[in-house]
């Protein structure tokens, strides 16, 4: 993790075999947003950290662009879990994060075991809003 402007901190992780990197990008003032929460393992690291900056304020905001695992695998472990089909121009859906969480399936996480310990870590957050870049939520 690195400041590279004033509140904005960038974690960065690089894969040698795509030579590629992967970056996710936390705005800590208030309201504080976290942009993207990189794979499930990149979540899983970044996490800790992300607390220590915020020192005891809450994340107030997730902004995932599109769904697929290095934006959002953090999260939603699988794009699909909480993805809406259809027309989605102009749509917001007042949802309800609790039961967003409570609505994940055994079709979405066929391993039961996995399916819980996604739902309870699901439940250690709280966002208000979630903004994607293609589907909707």
């Amino acid at each position: 993790m690195q400041s590279i402007y004033k509140n904005l901190y960038q974690f960065s992780v690089y894969i040698p075999n795509m030579d590629f990197t992967i970056h996710q990008y936390l705005l800590a003032c208030e309201p504080s947003v976290l942009f993207a929460t990189g794979t499930l393992r990149q979540a899983s690291n970044i996490l800790p950290q992300i607390k220590d900056i915020l020192n005891g304020r809450q994340l107030r905001y997730i902004f995932v662009s599109h769904v697929e695992s290095d934006e959002c695998g953090g999260i939603f472990y699988s794009a699909d879990l909480m993805l809406r089909f259809g027309n989605g121009t102009a749509s917001v859906i007042n949802g309800n994060w609790r039961d967003e969480v409570f609505g994940i399936d055994e079709k979405r996480i066929p391993v039961i075991a996995e399916l819980e310990k996604l739902k309870q870590t699901l439940r250690t957050v709280n966002p208000k809003f979630v903004a994607v870049g293609h589907g909707f939520v």
